[in-house]
């Protein structure tokens, strides 16, 4: 059987294509070392969710706000003209008395 001559980079190459499938190997197994960690850690803590810190002036505002925005959504386009004008003049408590007669009506 005659001996085959391979080319002098095919052996290099070969042993870089090994290398880095050991590379990639090695990389999916900190992959999912790290996720199990992770995984591991926060089923511990349980759902981290962000607490709001309102004050009470800023709470009353929001609501405010909810029921203005409540009342005018129903409106039609020029009873919501009407009303945001009346707010700029004397303020958003007497625009959601007009835009709940308005809505009412």
């Amino acid at each position: 059987m005659p001996k085959r001559h391979r080319h002098p980079l095919t052996k290099h190459l070969r042993i870089i294509r090994q290398s880095l499938t050991a590379i990639d190997r090695s990389l999916g197994r900190v992959v999912a070392l790290t996720n199990r960690a992770v995984r591991g850690a926060s089923a511990d803590r349980g759902p981290q969710k962000r607490k709001l810190k309102l004050s009470p002036k800023r709470r009353a505002e929001l609501k405010l706000q909810g029921q203005y925005m409540g009342y005018v959504r129903r409106l039609k386009p020029r009873q919501k003209a009407q009303v945001k004008a009346l707010r700029m003049e004397k303020g958003v408590r007497a625009a959601i008395e007009i835009a709940r007669r308005m809505a009412k009506a």
